[in-house]
């Protein structure tokens, strides 16, 4: 595949290079990286490095909209083979279809080849590596934290399964046995069996994101801030957080910390994205307008940001910079509801332009004009 002209989408994180040089490696090739999912996305990849949001289900979310959209999505490996960084030539992951049964789901097969934990192409590893998939599953552990699991592990260790005997240990982490003996699966031995270890940070962020969920808000906000006690430097934590207090009125609070995340991942949209929105809740079009271009600067089909600065360039009677904003958002959503209302706007702001008559806002009621909305979720909003 040549990567010329293709938006790329990364979810998770890569364990083989830092986003930004990934970004710079694909712009030398002609591509561009993208911060989300849309219909204009030409391939998503999936990086390997061991993720919250394998827990969060964000991940098989992320594939399953891919799909849905029919963008083609391939592992760490198979983007390190696009970018002249690997001889290795892994697979279709849709290929380890064929390695399912007996426990292990088609879907499930092609997230561990998706994770690079099996090969299609290498049939005799993926299926012995199948084999001890299937035996832990068979003693409880569930998909989703077995895969968590391995991905902890070292390459080197998931390369070694098919001789290993998988077994969760007393507090369910991945081990194997070894001569009746659970151990490490690189054959040390794990001691304090009988003590379960205190939570860490990825279960509390899983239990803040159930507290947020379940609009708890005191819950979720001092889950937010003991993981990050733990992580400080984590910009998602900081934009969560935000999005938490933000929920509880407390709108300073929560432009420090999407401001905070901004410093810690200036390639954060969603972030510059709800700073753009308490920007214009307190009436200050200038610094939102600025807030949303820098969202758009980053993502520019951000379908969410392009409309709210439509409007608000409409609003401001900026027709000539209104328009071509809401012609970039006809071409995401030219059918719904919002579409109809950008159709609006742009043929309000050619007449405009063209002199012939005065110049109501985008519309014909107050509820034609959506409030700003703060992105729901934290890497990959979704696109309406």
């Amino acid at each position: 595949m040549r990567l010329s002209g293709t938006a790329i989408v990364i979810v998770g994180a890569l364990a083989s290079l830092p986003r930004r040089l990934a970004a710079r490696l694909v712009a030398e090739r002609g591509g561009r990286l993208a911060r989300a999912l849309s219909r204009g996305s030409g391939l998503m990849i999936v990086g390997r490095r061991s993720q919250r949001p394998l827990a969060e289900g964000k991940i098989t979310s992320a594939i399953a909209r891919a799909d849905l959209l029919g963008v083609p999505v391939i592992g760490e490996t198979g983007f390190l083979n696009l970018l002249g960084l690997t001889d290795r030539h892994p697979g279709p992951p849709e290929a380890a279809g064929r390695f399912a049964g007996r426990g292990v789901s088609a879907s499930f097969a092609r997230l561990l080849a998706l994770f690079d934990v099996i090969d299609p192409t290498d049939e005799l590893h993926a299926r012995q590596t199948l084999k001890e998939v299937r035996r832990a599953l068979a003693q409880g552990m569930e998909p989703m934290h077995l895969l968590g699991e391995l991905l902890q592990e070292p390459a080197s260790a998931r390369t070694r399964l098919p001789s290993l005997t998988l077994a969760p240990d007393e507090a369910g982490r991945l081990a194997q046995r070894l001569a009746g003996r659970i151990v490490e699966l690189d054959g040390q031995l794990r001691l304090d069996l009988d003590t379960p270890p205190g939570k860490e940070t990825d279960a509390l962020f899983e239990a803040a994101e159930r507290a947020e969920a379940a609009h708890d808000w005191a819950e979720a906000e001092m889950l937010y801030a003991r993981c990050l006690a733990r992580e400080p430097e984590d910009a998602t934590l900081q934009f969560n957080l935000g999005n938490v207090l933000r929920e509880q009125g407390r709108l300073a609070e929560a432009g420090a910390a999407f401001a905070k995340a901004t410093v810690l991942d200036p390639e954060m949209a969603e972030a510059w994205f709800n700073l753009a929105c308490l920007a214009e809740g307190k009436e200050q079009g200038a610094e939102a307008a600025r807030r949303y271009r820098r969202a758009l600067a980053i993502e520019p089909d951000y379908a969410d940001a392009l409309f709210n600065l439509a409007r608000l360039e409409t609003e401001h009677e900026r027709f000539a910079d209104a328009l071509p904003l809401w012609q970039r958002y006809l071409k995401l959503d030219p059918t719904s509801r919002w579409g109809e209302i950008a159709r609006k706007g742009a043929a309000l702001c050619r007449q405009a332009l063209l002199g012939e008559g005065a110049v109501p806002t985008p519309g014909s009621s107050a509820n034609d004009h959506p409030r700003p909305q703060a992105a729901a979720i934290p890497r990959r909003p979704q696109p309406p």
